[in-house]
């Protein structure tokens, strides 16, 4: 879903949903119910990032580590950059890009938002609604 899809779901103004992703205001907890219902996610995922009962695997840290690092590079963008435009070290960055931690969800949620890519395709390899340049980086590291 794109940000306007979701803004019209739950009747708010996209600037009232940017101001609750950077953390400038909190929504109204039936709101954060509403979505979680819409979405069809748990409120734990909503709030830390892990749907219950879902294990981060080795292979899935790893898996999306590099969709991470394809994402970047099909953005052209250094790691110096990536670290500093989603302010962190580059420790922290080479951690998320080799599978050895992950992002927590807003930082997920604003990385999606910044580089126009899915959560979806972050946290799980579906390629719809990716960017071209993304995109056509996806598939040649698919065949």
């Amino acid at each position: 879903m794109s940000q306007r899809d979701v803004c019209a779901l739950l009747n708010v103004h996209t600037a009232t949903w940017n101001h609750w992703e950077t953390g400038r205001r909190m929504p109204d907890p039936m709101v954060i119910v509403e979505f979680a219902n819409s979405c069809k996610v748990s409120l734990d995922w909503v709030y830390n990032g892990q749907q219950v009962g879902i294990q981060f695997t080795t292979e899935l840290l790893v898996a999306i580590g590099q969709r991470l690092r394809t994402a970047r590079s099909a953005l052209e963008l250094h790691p110096e950059e990536m670290s500093a435009t989603l302010r962190i070290g580059m420790d922290t960055l080479d951690n998320w890009e080799n599978g050895r931690s992950l992002p927590d969800i807003g930082t997920m949620i604003l990385l999606a938002n910044r580089f126009a890519i899915s959560l979806d395709w972050i946290y799980r390899g579906d390629p719809s609604n990716l960017p071209y340049r993304i995109a056509v980086r996806v598939l040649k590291t698919d065949e």
